[in-house]
């Protein structure tokens, strides 16, 4: 590391090995090719497997001595096996959710289900810092167009990232919404944004579902987040 080249160079070697690993896959477990899931941002991978047979635990081995890929399905573990052997793959535990780039996904009873994740309110749940935090205030001297713009991005996101349901979005929407209110947000912004999402990334019902918790939210100060837990 620390060459100009490093990052590409890296990001081609995993890209190489996973690769291999997949006709790793339609050759020894066919069975399981169409069932299994992986995609990694950088260096972090996600991956998930549909078995219905109960296979046997692997035991430890000499890339992960520490016994911490002792558990995992062996599919997995023949995955870690095809990257570089300088590469360690740290296995990160969790009790049913757990993070991944801009979701927290949560998997129970064989459903697995993602929500946007909202990093504001997680630092406020923890009391990190105040309220006012990585958000623009409306007042601020930056182009208003600009921050549209970011509202508009910030909401194509939390759809894209969480599944197309309304139990799952709209807690999402109405965390995010009260925030945005308490930094001098216009309710106009926010509507004018949900008339903008294309079709092809939400619902009808859904679109009207969100601009009702909007309107909500807005005309409500005391609005009352707690009918809305998030996952995490």
């Amino acid at each position: 590391m620390g060459s100009p080249n490093s990052p590409a160079v890296a990001i081609l070697g995993c890209a190489y090995s996973e690769d291999l690993f997949q006709k790793f896959l339609l050759t020894n477990h066919a069975r399981l090719a169409a069932d299994f899931f992986s995609v990694r941002y950088m260096d972090d991978l996600l991956s998930f497997v549909l078995d219905f047979e109960k296979r046997h635990h692997h035991g430890q081995c000499a890339k992960h001595p520490s016994g911490s890929c002792a558990e995992i399905h062996p599919i997995f573990h023949d995955l870690f096996h095809f990257y570089n052997t300088k590469l360690t793959m740290e296995i990160e535990p969790h009790d049913g959710t757990f993070k991944f780039l801009q979701s927290m996904i949560t998997v129970k009873e064989n459903h697995i289900s993602c929500q946007f994740y909202l990093r504001n309110y997680d630092r406020k749940q923890r009391q990190i810092m105040g309220l006012f935090l990585n958000t623009q205030h409306w007042g601020r001297y930056t182009n208003a167009a600009v921050k549209r713009a970011l509202v508009q991005g910030a909401l194509y996101r939390i759809l894209r990232f969480s599944d197309a349901d309304a139990a799952v979005v709209l807690p999402v929407v109405a965390h995010w919404t009260t925030e945005l209110r308490a930094h001098g947000y216009p309710a106009a912004v926010m509507h004018q944004a949900i008339l903008k999402i294309t079709k092809s990334s939400i619902t009808e019902r859904l679109r009207v579902q969100i601009d009702q918790m909007v309107t909500a939210v807005f005309e409500d100060e005391n609005f009352d987040l707690g009918k809305f837990p998030l996952t995490y």
